[in-house]
């Protein structure tokens, strides 16, 4: 689970590369903490958060897991007591510094390898190239990418991994700060042709994240080309998870549902305005909930189970930052700030309109078929230029479509439908691809 960072020729995280780019307090966090002072981390959060001082939290989490070689030792330790602490918390009926915390935990637990970036490559590669970048699900690891990453090295892709980590800012720069230098040198070394892989809201969110700072050339992506120049095609496992109205079953922001009179404004609509809100929040608990549990599981730590029961005002507080944002403490600045219409905007104007594939399960249980679909439906309308490609993975668990040899194979057949139509060629042509 911690082979942190197994990037190509072993490299380590390289501070100096990216110290000129922080803040002061971004070279503050970015101090490790030794284990004197470690020692005492439970003692020190706990002051912290009695007095609410959740920007004090960050940066000890920050300074915690600054030492690469430490953190397979402190990241359970580090997540056992803010787990711990949640529940403290909720017993004093101290609700704001609960959801906090469990909203912290939550962040973590979306990336259990952290800021790990792991890139690998074809076996016998003695030619360039073409790269494709997965951003995994929300509480993956890398090791969890690695059945769609072997398949794509049989094809002769080189393959950069990694898993959707947003916070702590310091952790999201350094994870940015590789990925941007995987890039740069598969780009040189490679056919500078790139397929984006996105899994589930989580990583389709991460990647948002990174195509804001890759367009606006922000801090490590400055001296990249512009993803339009790179980006041949997307392959979307699952979909994000967008509001849906329920009166249309379309997606908000939509032809039928931005097209309402002024009269659909009325209280029974706020109302009903309130019911889909309500209902987010109802998702991102059971996002919370899964995310947690299986940091939990993966740690061998104990679960907060008091405050991952259903309707406690605490996870209720931390999920609803899942859709109204991060609370205000949370970022220092750094975050490049892109939104579903600022993609959409970038996406339907390119030149030329990028090919994709929508590959889900008809049994997701966490997010629904329907709930897909109508995102699909989003995209052919707000870009009806791009090709879609549809992939139904029949009775496969969300986010686990890689797993059984037989829809392996299904995916692999889609994926390949894709690249037909895109202008990545292995080993001389695109026909050798789609036989591999």
């Amino acid at each position: 689970l911690f082979s942190i960072h197994r990037v190509r020729r072993g490299a380590m995280f390289d501070f100096d590369d990216l110290e000129e780019q922080l803040t002061p307090r971004g070279v503050l966090e970015n101090t490790g903490m030794n284990d004197e002072d470690f020692a005492t981390i439970g003692r020190r959060l706990r002051c912290a958060q009695e007095s609410h001082d959740f920007e004090d939290i960050t940066m000890l989490i920050c300074q915690a897991l600054c030492e690469e070689d430490l953190i397979p030792k402190r990241f359970p330790q580090l997540a056992s007591e803010l787990a711990g602490q949640a529940q403290e918390a909720a017993m004093r009926s101290d609700w704001k510094a609960s959801e906090s915390l469990l909203w912290m935990l939550w962040m973590l637990s979306l990336s259990s390898s952290l800021h790990e970036v792991r890139t690998q490559h074809p076996e016998g590669k003695t030619r360039p190239v073409p790269c494709v970048l997965i951003v995994g699900f929300g509480g993956s690891s890398t090791d969890e990418l690695q059945s769609q990453a072997n398949w794509y090295r049989s094809c002769g892709f080189s393959v950069i991994s990694t898993a959707p980590l947003s916070w702590p800012d310091t952790l999201r720069e350094r994870q940015d700060h590789m990925l941007a230098k995987e890039l740069r040198t598969l780009f040189a070394e490679g056919t500078g042709r790139l397929l984006v892989h996105m899994c589930s809201d989580g990583g389709f969110g991460r990647f948002l994240a990174l195509l804001a700072a890759w367009t606006q050339r922000l801090g490590s992506f400055a001296d990249l080309p512009q993803p339009e120049q790179c980006i041949s095609a997307m392959v979307i496992e699952c979909a994000p998870a967008r509001p849906i109205d329920p009166s249309t079953g379309e997606v908000f922001g939509s032809l039928e549902s931005s097209s309402k009179s002024d009269s659909d404004r009325s209280p029974a609509a706020q109302g009903e305005m309130a019911a889909v809100l309500s209902s987010e929040t109802d998702f991102f608990q059971n996002v919370l909930r899964g995310c947690i549990a299986s940091l939990c599981l993966k740690m061998r730590i104990d679960q907060p189970s008091m405050v991952l029961e259903s309707g406690n005002v605490a996870l209720r507080g931390a999920a609803r930052f899942g859709v109204v944002g991060p609370p205000s403490w949370a970022h220092r600045g750094s975050a490049a700030g892109w939104d579903f219409p600022d993609f959409e905007r970038w996406d339907r104007n390119l030149q030329n309109p990028l090919p994709r594939l929508f590959l889900y399960s008809d049994r997701d249980a966490l997010v629904e078929q329907s709930k897909i679909e109508a995102y699909i439906r989003h995209t052919e309308r707000y870009n009806p230029q791009a090709t879609v490609f549809r992939a139904i993975i029949p009775r496969a668990v969300h986010c686990r479509l890689w797993g059984a040899k037989s829809n392996r194979e299904k995916c692999a057949a889609a994926v390949k439908q894709l690249l037909a139509v895109t202008d990545i060629i292995v080993d001389g042509q695109t026909e050798t691809v789609m036989g591999a």
